[in-house]
Formats: structure tokens, C-alpha cells, sequence
């Protein structure tokens, strides 16, 4: 991935700011993730409350993006860039808007603003979403009672595809997870799936 060129002073701070405020409101719905080992009730008030927060997160991040196209480093800094990725990700519940922050963020992806590790993190979201096999393996079910990789297209070449991602071999990250959630009568994830 190329380094990034460090912008300073960003040219619009107070969008920097206000993507910055949308992420802490994204990663404070979400701390009972943390605390709950991943068994989620989705219509106990938090998962309610972290639906809510995402909706609303989306319905500026969509206004940001129809105004001004995607963030760049040199408009909102990394950090604000990050922040709008992150809550691209978080916005499953429109995958048309998350396909086409894929499209206008190539340019991104090039400067080193966006990791193309993440971009393969969401584009295996999208195929997922869609019902298609997922191409770098990084989402995971619970499959008789084991993490597995969710369905994916050539698995021969995960690999290859994920190395040129960024990311690590799919045997590592399958081990990592295991590590993480512990043994399937220990600790389940709720949602079924785990993903990088």
C-alpha cells in the first residue's frame, strides 16, 4: 500500500469534526459488543440503539458524499477519511451506497487514503449481501458448531487474492478467530458469523 501524504491543515475541519463525531457515536453503540462475547439479542435496546445510530449515520454520510463525493486526506485528514470508511461499512442496510463508495474511492485506494485491505473487507460484505460468494475469505459462520469461511469464489487462490490485499493467509485468520471466540460450546458468536 503507498504511504499516504500527510495534509495539514485539512481544508474543511469542520466536516473532519463532524465525521469524527458520527464515528464516536458508531463505536460508543457498539462498546456492549464488546462485553456481551458476541451473543447479541438484535432487539435488545442496544442492538436497537446501534440500528438507530447506523440509520442516522448513514443518512448524513450519504448527504456528505451526494454533496461533496467521498472524503479525501486533503479535505477531512486521514483520520476523517477513516471515519467515513468506517461507517461506509457499518451501513450494510444500503449496499448500493456501500458499491458505490467502492467505485468512487479508487482514487483513494491508489493515494493510500483507504487500505486495500478494507476494501476487500467490504467487498466481501457486498458479495455476502448479495448472496455471492465472498472473494478474500474474510468473513467466517458457524458451521457444525465451527468458524468456517462463508462461501467463497476459487478458494485455490484465497490466498493469492488476500496477499495482494494486505491481508494474511485465510488458515491464519480462520486460527485467529478461533482463538477469539474460543470453542463453539464456549462462546458463540450471535450473529453467526464473524468477519475481519
Amino acid at each position: 500500500m503507498k504511504t499516504p501524504r500527510v495534509h495539514a491543515p485539512p481544508t474543511r475541519p469542520a466536516l473532519r469534526e463532524y465525521l469524527l463525531l458520527m464515528e464516536k457515536q458508531d463505536q460508543e453503540a457498539r462498546m456492549f459488543l464488546t462485553s456481551s462475547g458476541l451473543r447479541i439479542n438484535p432487539s435488545g435496546p442496544e442492538s436497537v440503539r446501534m440500528r438507530e445510530v447506523d440509520s442516522a449515520n448513514l443518512k448524513r454520510l450519504k448527504h456528505i458524499v451526494t454533496q461533496d463525493g467521498f472524503p479525501t486526506a486533503e479535505m477531512v485528514g486521514l483520520d476523517g477519511v477513516g471515519a467515513a470508511w468506517l461507517l461506509t461499512v457499518h451501513a450494510a442496510g444500503d449496499p448500493d451506497f456501500q458499491e458505490n463508495v467502492l467505485k468512487l474511492t479508487k482514487e483513494h485506494v491508489r493515494r493510500g487514503e483507504v487500505g486495500s485491505d478494507q476494501v476487500a473487507l467490504l467487498t466481501d460484505d457486498l458479495l455476502s449481501a448479495r448472496g455471492k460468494p465472498q472473494r478474500y475469505g474474510t468473513n467466517f459462520v458457524m458451521r457444525d458448531g465451527e468458524l468456517k469461511p462463508a462461501p467463497m469464489e476459487d478458494e485455490a487462490n484465497v490466498d493469492k487474492r488476500r496477499r495482494a490485499a494486505g491481508l494474511g493467509t485465510l488458515a491464519s485468520y480462520a486460527c485467529i478467530l478461533r482463538v477469539m471466540y474460543g470453542s463453539p460450546t464456549s462462546r458463540t458468536p450471535g450473529s453467526s458469523d464473524a468477519s475481519e
